[in-house]
């Protein structure tokens, strides 16, 4: 809180007590605007409490059920909890802020974001979530009801534990392959990750080398998911399969990737594209979570997005390259484009690289009201506005650089409302963040993997 209020007005009640009560008084103590209060039992007061604040900052991830974010999501209170535990799986429901477990700049980033959130979209998701709390009496109704799902599968005894997911979910390696990073991690999910590391994407020969270098690094591996930049051949018929094809990035057209890692690594390897490997993870762990039909689409190095309907990532004869859809010029928009192929595409005009040749900065350095600026939202409205009437998602995640520039998501919210003209209304958090932050890629690749092995 202390570092958030570097940038923004925050102010801190903290209700409880424990044994780090005397430290976090010590901690506190320099910041006039955090203040300690004592636990509160009577829930009266709870009620009273959350209704004089903005938002349940909770900083405790071991807790399983976490009925105080039960209480404040009841109570129509934003959430800003942490991505483990009883916390996370509150904020998920309430479309929340989640931070990682443990780190304050990630918590002062998620408060950050709250606070950048336009007031009225912040109250009225609130509210409409609170309609959807269930009761105590509710929530272990069903959870009993999942347990005997449980026992009937295993054909086991009503005495016998299920297993936990750490124990049962296989060790993958995860590769995330971007046109300016790598991401790498070993783990069972986005909750269990044992191994991380990062490398830049320069040459094919030494990007893959050290790929295979962490690969080979980590013990117990079942298998290997690798997302990658495109295009690629998914086609397991092919010759090429798990090759990059004409891609836009320099030296890496026509470059094997995925069996190249296999044959070294002696791992069996699934392979898919970069945003299908997010879109993947924001549906089984994050902000797709519940959806029949979800969008994921990253605004980074290039534009791509990926869809998944009932679970499985949409292939056609190759596979959707909606970063390369043409669009309507705004009046006045002479910028010709940067894409090699295009010109003028959604790449071409709303990438990372795009907003640098047109504004010579990147978008989060460029005012609101810059023409530029407008430009490139009313671009990625537009092409909102396509997907949304082509495709029907429930729900549009999007991610990369760009997308974390501060107020994107409304904005692009406001130019895809705009753009539908009424024909379609869209819901609140229509368009929004990913809940998986950077990990949503690498939490994609675990999950390809483990498709590979079911």
């Amino acid at each position: 809180v202390t570092a958030a209020g570097t940038r923004a007005p925050v102010g801190l009640v903290i209700a409880g007590d424990g044994r780090e009560r005397a430290k976090v008084a010590r901690a506190a103590a320099p910041n006039p605007h955090i203040h300690l209060i004592s636990p509160i039992s009577d829930r009266h007061e709870v009620a009273r409490l959350f209704a004089s604040c903005d938002a349940l900052i909770h900083g405790c991830e071991a807790e399983v059920f976490c009925t105080v974010g039960g209480e404040a999501r009841a109570a129509g209170l934003p959430l800003i909890m942490p991505d483990r535990g009883g916390a996370a799986d509150h904020a998920k429901l309430a479309d929340g802020w989640l931070y990682e477990s443990g780190n304050p700049g990630s918590m002062a980033e998620a408060i950050i974001d709250f606070i950048e959130t336009p007031r009225d979209l912040v109250r009225a998701r609130a509210i409409e979530n609170a309609k959807h709390v269930r009761t105590i009496d509710e929530h272990f109704a069903d959870l009993f009801a999942y347990y005997e799902t449980l026992v009937a599968k295993a054909k086991v005894t009503p005495r016998s534990a299920p297993a936990t997911v750490r124990d049962t979910a296989p060790l993958v390696g995860a590769v995330e392959m971007g046109g300016t990073k790598i991401n790498l991690a070993v783990g069972t999910g986005p909750g269990d990750l044992r191994a991380e590391a990062i490398i830049p994407t320069t040459d094919p020969k030494t990007t893959i080398g050290g790929i295979i270098d962490f690969l080979r690094a980590q013990p117990g591996l079942a298998a290997v998911g690798i997302s990658a930049f495109g295009p690629v051949c998914l086609d397991t018929g092919s010759a090429e399969w798990g090759n990059i094809t004409a891609t836009t990035k320099p030296g890496w057209s026509d470059i094997s990737v995925a069996r190249a890692i296999s044959e070294a690594t002696g791992l069996r390897a699934a392979f898919d594209t970069d945003v299908n490997g997010a879109a993947r993870g924001e549906y089984r762990w994050g902000a797709l979570s519940g959806t029949k039909t979800g969008l994921y689409l990253t605004v980074g190095t290039g534009v791509g997005g990926g869809l998944i309907i009932d679970g499985k990532p949409l292939h056609g004869r190759i596979h959707p390259e909606m970063g390369h859809i043409r669009l309507k010029r705004a009046e006045g928009d002479m910028f010709p484009g940067i894409c090699p192929f295009h010109g003028d595409c959604l790449e071409g005009l709303c990438s990372g690289p795009a907003i640098a040749a047109r504004l010579g900065k990147s978008l989060s350095e460029i005012d609101r009201d810059d023409a530029g600026r407008a430009h490139v939202i009313d671009a990625l409205g537009q092409a909102m506005a396509s997907l949304t009437l082509t495709l029907s998602p429930d729900r549009i995640v999007i991610g990369g650089g760009v997308a974390k520039a501060p107020d994107f998501h409304a904005e692009v919210t406001e130019a895809t409302t705009r753009w539908l003209g009424k024909y379609v209304m869209i819901p609140e958090r229509y368009i929004v963040p990913p809940a998986l932050g950077d990990h949503a890629g690498v939490s994609g690749s675990i999950a390809l993997a483990h498709d590979l092995l079911a």
